[in-house]
């Protein structure tokens, strides 16, 4: 049997428990493993095997979402199925000013080289190295995002078919829950 693979975070208002403000499909596939974290940032990452292959999904946003017997639209998690990786480094400023330099680099070491400025290419040579050094370790950071996560003890309300669940530092709840399909 199938089943489906929900995130939701639930908003605790005195120790009450409302409905959840978000809840979303991650995916229809059978998984195992399942581990949650989450951090300050109102982001959470699940890890999970699927298919034979583990799985790091960055959720975010869904902030304020309407409940969904409303007749407005429902607010959507951002997943990110790359772990954060496209967050961490494609849109990060610092590795966007780091590949800025170190394109800036090559460019003069281009210009250096048609000169036949040997004393110019040496001197821009070891500061290109200095920049895929930079550029590496933003890369490792991005690639590794996914270990900086967290799964501080669950202390909200009972949930049904529940996977995982943690509290968030500013007092949301995360949750996993698997429904058959």
């Amino acid at each position: 049997m199938r089943r489906a693979l929900f995130i939701l975070t639930l908003a605790l208002t005195a120790a009450i428990a409302s409905t959840a403000n978000a809840s979303q499909v991650i995916t229809t596939h059978n998984g195992t493993n399942f581990s949650l974290g989450v951090n300050g940032k109102g982001e959470a990452m699940l890890t999970y095997t699927e298919e034979g292959r583990v799985r790091h999904i960055l959720v975010s946003g869904a902030i304020n979402a309407n409940d969904p017997t409303t007749a407005k639209p429902q607010v959507r998690f951002d997943l990110g199925y790359d772990g954060g990786y496209k967050a961490k480094f494609s849109e990060d400023t610092e590795a966007q000013k780091a590949l800025a330099n170190l394109r800036s680099l090559q460019d003069q070491m281009a210009k250096a080289t048609a000169a036949h400025n040997n004393t110019l290419r040496y001197s821009i040579g070891s500061k290109i190295t200095d920049a895929y050094a930079v550029l590496s370790k933003l890369r490792d950071a991005a690639s590794n995002y996914w270990k900086t996560f967290t799964c501080p003890r669950y202390d909200g309300p009972r949930l049904v078919e529940l996977e995982v669940a943690c509290k968030a530092p500013d007092g949301s709840y995360w949750a996993v829950q698997s429904w058959p399909r």
